[in-house]
């Protein structure tokens, strides 16, 4: 990469309340078309190279296309709700800081 392209220049940008109050801008740094240009091109190639190499797994949820966290949010509580609904127990073990649908044990 270009040694220019690493260089930036922060453009305050005014959120809200009071304009003397440093805490209410927001810096913002503005890229340029070249730059923006190879991210893409970049994020293409690594992005069908692990899917080439199944680098990523199916049930691996955000900074995936098509597959945000909230989805993974909205489809674990679809299923403990379910396995509430029909009188199951539920538990989750503690310490996991990423969840997968295999990880709930149903309790009968």
């Amino acid at each position: 990469m270009p040694e220019n392209w690493k260089k930036t220049n922060l453009i305050p940008v005014f959120k809200k309340e009071k304009k003397k109050d440093p805490g209410n801008y927001q810096p913002i740094n503005p890229t340029s078309t070249p730059e923006k240009v190879m991210e893409c091109l970049i994020l293409e190639a690594i992005s069908i190279h692990m899917d080439n190499k199944k680098v990523i797994k199916k049930s691996q949820h955000g900074f995936t296309k098509g597959k945000s966290c909230l989805n993974n949010l909205i489809g674990f509580y679809n299923v403990t709700n379910t396995w509430i609904d029909e009188g199951r127990a539920v538990d989750i073990p503690d310490g996991h800081d990423q969840w997968h649908m295999v990880e709930l044990k149903a309790c009968h």
